[in-house]
């Protein structure tokens, strides 16, 4: 399952609107990974919004949208950027798993 089916594919949330400021995102993503997870983990902060995508080939897939720069950007530095971004305090974090069937 490639990102881009992913990104189509019905999203069940696990957990919403987790606060910045108590969610240590690495060591959720770590455990994510370990777990074999397959779905997303959003971040929004204030002009910013990333996501880090958990195909079922076991590779994590980042994103990142600087509003401000208005730069989009992916990859294995996107990622490193995502985490140290998360440690930012009042972003939102929300964990979404890929369910069976396409949304829409």
């Amino acid at each position: 399952m490639s990102a881009m089916n992913i990104a189509y594919m019905k999203k069940e949330p696990i957990h919403e609107n987790l606060n910045t400021s108590f969610v240590n995102v690495t060591a959720l993503v770590r455990y994510l990974k370990n777990l074999q997870f397959v779905g997303s983990v959003r971040i929004e902060l204030s002009s910013y919004d990333a996501d880090i995508i958990f195909t079922s080939s076991q590779t994590i897939i980042a994103r990142e949208y600087d509003h401000i720069a208005g730069l989009i950007t992916t990859g294995s530095d996107a990622l490193k950027r995502i985490l140290v971004r998360a440690t930012e305090p009042h972003g939102r974090v929300h964990v979404y798993r890929v369910t069976e069937g396409y949304a829409g």
